[in-house]
């Protein structure tokens, strides 16, 4: 997964998506040290919550980057 993200934020700084590119990078940059630390440390609680605080953010950057990149007519519409 941390190899097709890394990818991801790869393409994203070709295509000139510079800040998604490193939002991207550096959540998962910051995703598997955190993963490393909780594996050597045997999971602080407060380590495993920042572990998933970022799997958090990650997704939400994600989820975010397929929204923006579907076209304009296939976007979901919210109305209040």
């Amino acid at each position: 997964v941390a190899a097709v993200l890394l990818l991801l934020g790869v393409r994203l700084a070709q295509r000139g998506s510079t800040g998604w590119s490193r939002g991207v990078l550096l959540l998962v940059a910051v995703q598997i040290g955190l993963g490393i630390a909780n594996v050597l440390l045997h999971l602080p609680v407060p380590l495993a919550v920042a572990h998933n605080a970022v799997a958090a953010l990650l997704l939400m950057t994600l989820v975010s980057l397929l929204v923006l990149s579907r076209p304009h007519r296939e976007r979901l519409v919210f109305r209040r």
